[in-house]
């Protein structure tokens, strides 16, 4: 059996990282030790064997669809943009007291 902090130290993670692999349930063997100075973890040799380093960051969101697709079919086409509403000169902000004046609105 293992602790957390030598789990961390040969897969060279952070503690905190190997907490949260077994609250996710990476190690599905993983005992709760109890102590009057708190609570550890320990965990048996058997759940490292098979065990890889998950990769990190966000999953891509066509991550599913990638290993059905070529690698010329996994391009991403480019969005179409809308036109925009305004003018492409900037109309003046005037209101209409403005206008009889002649002066324009801040």
């Amino acid at each position: 059996m293992l602790t957390t902090q030598e789990i961390a130290s040969e897969f060279d993670v952070a503690y905190q990282t190997v907490m949260a692999w077994i609250y996710k349930g990476f190690f599905p063997n993983a005992q709760k030790e109890e102590t009057p100075r708190g609570a550890y973890y320990l965990v048996p040799r058997s759940d490292l064997r098979d065990f890889k380093v998950p990769k990190r960051g966000r999953p891509s969101k066509d991550a599913e669809k990638q290993g059905e697709q070529t690698a010329e079919e996994s391009t991403p086409a480019q969005p179409t943009r809308k036109a925009s509403k305004r003018s492409p000169a900037k109309k003046a902000n005037v209101t209409k007291s403005a206008k009889k004046k002649g002066v324009r609105a801040k």
